[in-house]
């Protein structure tokens, strides 16, 4: 269930302009349809739907698949962290491209683990990395 609602906000976000109506809302101020969404609203919604397809995965237990989603979901929150951490669009666009490097390191290590368990443990280290952030990010500013 918690797959699908982060499916579904996932949408909601990038595409408030869409989906709002179809639920009775009025369509929010985000500009018009052809309007992009901002690379923040496009990061939140890349989180909860890479959040939901982790749910749906780590559901059929933990396997080589479930920890590359798992990556996966850590790149959306390090695509988050470059907002935080970054002042402009060419600082973020280098902020990310080193976070996409890192990434599909760390899914070249989880395939060339050759025990589940120690893959699992290495993963969840490096995911904690930027889950630890973004709670003191959002700590810091409340």
């Amino acid at each position: 269930l918690m797959g699908v609602i982060m499916l579904l906000l996932s949408l909601w976000v990038v595409f408030p302009q869409i989906i709002t109506p179809q639920f009775g809302g009025r369509n929010p101020s985000v500009g018009g349809r052809d309007t992009p969404p901002s690379t923040v609203r496009v990061a939140v919604g890349f989180y909860l739907f890479w959040t939901g397809v982790f749910s749906f995965l780590l559901a059929t237990g933990v396997n080589k698949i479930s920890l590359l989603a798992a990556a996966i979901h850590n790149w959306s929150e390090w695509l988050l962290i470059a907002h935080l951490y970054t002042h402009n669009d060419d600082q973020r666009k280098k902020f990310v491209a080193a976070a996409s490097f890192f990434i599909w390191c760390v899914m070249y290590i989880i395939l060339i683990i050759p025990d589940i368990i120690n893959a699992f443990l290495f993963e969840e280290c490096v995911g904690l990395w930027p889950d630890l952030q973004l709670m003191f990010a959002a700590w810091s500013l409340s």
